[in-house]
C-alpha cells in the first residue's frame, strides 16, 4: 500500500508512518547504474505523502527528501521509519446536545454565575428566575462572561409549571446553535432536573450565556431555572496534570497532547522527559513516539529509528543496518518500486543486538536494477 502521512492502516494492520527531516534534500540513486533519481523520488512523494495541520510540519516544512524509502546504495544515510502501532487516540471532552449528557469529570470547583439580565417576562428572587411565555416575545436571561480555565460545564437546575408540551426551553453558551433543548413534557414539572451545557472547548474565552423559553401557541408556559454554575475540574484534559502547572509549563491544558506526537503531556515529563511542546525533541527527524516504539532514544539524535547503512556485497547480496531497542521485534521490507504496492518480507522477527538490527538481502542486485526498503517495529515483548 502506499505510505501517507500520519499513518494509514494497511497489509493486515501493519500502519505505516512518513517521518520527515528538517532541511534535508537529497536525490535518490539508482543501483548499480548511479542514475539520478530524484524525479522518481519526487513523484512518489507528491503522489502519496498528505500535509496535516500538525505544527511542527507547517512550520519546519517537508520535502521529497522525507521519503520513508532508503535513498539508494551510495547516499546511505537516510532510511525509512514505520510502525506497526497505531498512534492512541487522545482522551477528549465529548461536544454534547441535551439527548447525550456532557462527559463526566471530577468536579474540584463549582463558580455560581449570578446577575443575569433578564428579558421579556421574567421574575427574579435572588438567584431564582421565573421564564414566563408571552405570545409576542420569548422571554429569558443571559450573560456575557468569560469561561475560566478548567470549566467543562455550565450546570443548571430547571422544572416547568404546566403549559403546552411543544413549548421548550432552550440554552446555549457561545453558539449560534442551541447546545441544551428540553420540551415541557409533564415529566419534568415534577421535581427540578439538572442541566449541562458543554463548555470544554471554550476554556478562557468571553461567550454569551443564554436561557430562553421558547413558546408556541398560546402563553400557558412557566420555567424556574436556579443553581446556575461552572463546575471546574483541576486538570480539564484528564492527562495527570494540572492546568496551572500546565500553563507554567508552557503546554495545553486543553490537550492531553500538546505536541499531538501520540505520546501525551504526562508520559513525556515524567516517563520519557522529553520536550512535551516539540514532537521531535532531539530534531533527528523521527518523532518522540516512533523512537519510543522502536526502543530508540528520543533525546538522542544518535540514537534513531531509520536505516542507516545500506551496502551492497559483490556476491550480489545488500546489508542492511538500522538501529532499535531490546525487547521487541522488527520486520524489514522491500520493493522494486518507490510506491511499495507490491513487496516482500526481507526478514521478521529480528531483534536488536547491542542496539543494532541487521539483515541481508541476498541476491538482490543481481536480480533488480533498483530496490526500496523500509523498517517496520513487528512487535513489543
Amino acid at each position: 500500500g502506499s505510505l501517507n502521512y500520519p499513518h494509514v492502516p494497511i497489509d493486515n494492520g501493519v500502519t505505516y508512518l512518513m517521518e520527515y527531516y528538517p532541511g534535508y534534500l537529497r536525490a535518490t540513486s539508482k543501483f548499480g547504474t548511479g542514475e539520478n533519481g530524484h524525479g522518481l523520488s519526487y513523484r512518489r512523494y507528491e503522489a502519496t505523502a498528505t500535509i496535516g495541520n500538525d505544527d511542527y510540519l507547517t512550520t519546519r516544512g517537508v520535502s521529497f527528501g522525507n521519503s520513508p524509502f532508503i535513498l539508494g546504495p551510495w547516499n546511505p544515510q537516510r532510511g525509512a521509519t514505520a510502525s506497526s502501532f497505531s498512534e492512541p487516540t487522545a482522551a477528549s471532552i465529548l461536544m454534547e446536545d441535551s439527548d447525550t449528557p456532557v462527559a463526566l469529570q471530577n468536579v474540584d470547583e463549582e463558580i455560581p454565575i449570578d446577575n443575569l439580565t433578564s428579558y421579556g417576562m421574567v421574575h427574579q428572587t435572588g438567584n431564582v428566575y421565573t421564564l414566563t411565555e408571552n405570545e409576542t416575545f420569548d422571554s429569558g436571561i443571559s450573560i456575557e462572561i468569560e469561561v475560566p480555565l478548567g470549566a467543562y460545564a455550565v450546570s443548571f437546575l430547571y422544572q416547568f409549571q404546566d403549559g403546552d408540551e411543544a413549548d421548550r426551553l432552550v440554552a446555549s453558551a457561545g453558539e449560534d446553535t442551541a447546545q441544551f433543548i428540553v420540551p415541557n413534557l409533564p415529566l419534568y414539572r415534577t421535581q427540578p432536573f439538572e442541566g449541562m451545557i458543554d463548555v470544554a472547548s471554550l476554556g478562557q474565552s468571553t461567550v454569551t450565556l443564554d436561557f430562553c423559553l421558547d413558546g408556541v401557541g398560546a402563553a400557558n408556559s412557566m420555567v424556574t431555572i436556579s443553581d446556575i454554575k461552572f463546575l471546574i475540574s483541576d486538570d480539564i484534559d484528564n492527562d495527570g496534570i494540572p492546568n496551572e502547572m500546565e500553563l507554567a509549563l508552557g503546554t495545553d491544558p486543553m490537550n492531553p497532547d500538546t505536541d499531538g506526537d501520540g505520546l501525551s503531556d504526562y508520559e513525556e515529563l515524567y516517563i520519557y522527559f522529553t520536550d512535551p511542546t516539540n514532537p521531535d525533541s532531539d530534531f533527528d527527524g523521527v518523532s518522540d513516539y516512533f523512537e519510543v516504539m522502536a526502543g530508540t532514544d528520543p533525546n538522542s539524535a544518535d540514537s534513531t529509528f531509520r536505516i542507516t547503512e545500506l551496502d551492497p556485497i559483490e556476491n550480489g547480496d545488500v546489508h542492511i543496518e538500522f538501529q532499535g531497542g531490546d525487547g521487541r521485534t522488527f520486520r524489514v521490507r522491500g520493493s522494486e518500486t518507490p510506491y511499495g504496492k507490491t513487496n516482500w518480507v526481507i526478514g521478521t522477527g529480528l531483534r536488536a543486538v547491542d542496539g543494532i538490527i541487521t539483515v541481508v538481502d541476498p541476491g538482490r542486485r543481481l536480480s533488480s536494477e533498483r530496490f526500496f526498503y523500509w523498517a517496520e517495529v513487528e512487535s513489543i515483548d
